[in-house]
């Protein structure tokens, strides 16, 4: 099953498919995170949520990173949910730029949007557990958004590493490089999949592990993630398929497991 019959066997619409194949960078990564966050409410009007980014950088005092991080995160009050990480609207762009809560990757969104809209060049940075955003060409030089757009060097970005991941982890550059709106909707994804899983929210799971997977260059990892949820919603004949057809194109040990498991989620249908 390719990617365009994946999304309309869940009923999801092929708008996010269309727009992520386009050459990467070509649609603003908060376009993609919208209609990401369109499967969640079909009501949402994707225009109105961009109308809201635009009036944010029609009222900010100055086209400068200082002067928009002190207008989002000081004025404004756009801040990190501390209290509730993992409530799955925290990674729904509309309702973080309503509620001015998110997580790190959708509160770099905003700012990002937000400078894009000013002729700021900014970008995301794929740090490990904690999503920052990078200025320009400078490579000394990020804002931490859910730490309220404080302004990091790299001796500050080493330091939370540190503090994230243990005084015994080696930090590494390679972890704060530019990332492109693939790879952060892909994150985004991840996190729902992650979250609605724990959740047992089979459904949503269902439609974000869909779309991470219609992703060009998605692993064989994330299509088998796509089984999962159909079988954990009963789909047991759907799961196997797929998790067979993964199996052709897998190495042998993990070919070996996946049709293991799929004979498994056939034996519930007996």
């Amino acid at each position: 099953m390719n990617s365009a019959d994946s999304l309309t066997a869940v009923g999801l619409s092929d708008g996010f498919l269309e727009l992520i194949g386009k050459p990467d960078g070509s649609v603003p990564v908060e376009v993609l995170a919208l209609e990401i966050a369109r499967h969640a409410n079909p009501d949402l009007s994707v225009a109105r949520s961009l109308e809201s980014l635009d009036e944010l950088a029609g009222a900010c005092p100055s086209p400068t990173v200082e002067s928009i991080c002190r207008f989002l995160f000081l004025e404004q009050g756009f801040a990190g949910n501390s209290e509730n990480y993992y409530d799955p609207c925290n990674s729904l762009l509309d309702i973080v730029i309503a509620s001015k809560r998110g997580i790190p990757i959708t509160l770099s969104i905003v700012l990002i949007a937000v400078g894009s809209r000013l002729g700021v060049d900014l970008h995301g940075v794929g740090f490990p557990g904690h999503f920052l955003v990078g200025v320009g060409d400078q490579q000394d030089s990020f804002i931490d958004p859910f730490g309220g757009g404080q302004e990091l060097d790299l001796f500050g970005v080493s330091n939370l590493f540190h503090r994230l991941h243990g005084a015994d982890r080696a930090f590494g550059k390679e972890m704060i490089e530019p990332i492109a709106p693939r790879a952060m909707v892909r994150r985004m994804l991840g996190n729902l999949d992650a979250i609605y899983a724990n959740r047992r929210d089979f459904r949503s799971r269902l439609w974000a592990s869909t779309l991470r997977a219609a992703i060009p260059g998605s692993t064989i990892e994330e299509e088998a993630d796509v089984a999962a949820a159909h079988a954990a919603l009963g789909s047991f004949d759907c799961a196997a398929d797929r998790l067979e057809l993964l199996a052709l194109k897998s190495p042998a040990h993990v070919a070996e497991n996946y049709r293991a498991v799929a004979a498994r989620w056939r034996s519930q249908l007996n």
